[in-house]
């Protein structure tokens, strides 16, 4: 049997994939967030215009950009209500940033 899984889901896990790479990365552009979740570019933006309306990111204007269009560096907002959920499993460690709602 196989699980099923709808649009809202998939959204919420994508979601929840962005937060963490930002996480991690401390400062990504849309097109690299992108290629790390394996998410189209205009669905990375659609997720990103989400989170910034719920206060979660905030996007920093790149001024070292030399050529082309930048839309700018995001990163996690340094205020707002976070929990960090750690997961020890000898011999793995693994961490979840998790926004409440």
């Amino acid at each position: 049997m196989r699980a099923c899984i709808n649009n809202q889901q998939i959204r919420h896990h994508n979601k929840c994939v962005i937060l963490e790479l930002l996480y991690r990365q401390k400062r990504a552009n849309k097109s690299t967030l992108a290629r790390l979740a394996q998410i189209s570019i205009p669905a990375v933006s659609n997720i990103l215009q989400e989170l910034e309306s719920e206060k979660r990111v905030v996007n920093i204007d790149d001024e070292s950009q030399t050529r082309g269009h930048s839309s700018g560096t995001w990163l996690i907002a340094p205020e707002g209500d976070w929990t960090l959920c750690l997961n020890v499993t000898p011999p793995v460690l693994s961490v979840r940033l998790l926004m409440l709602v």
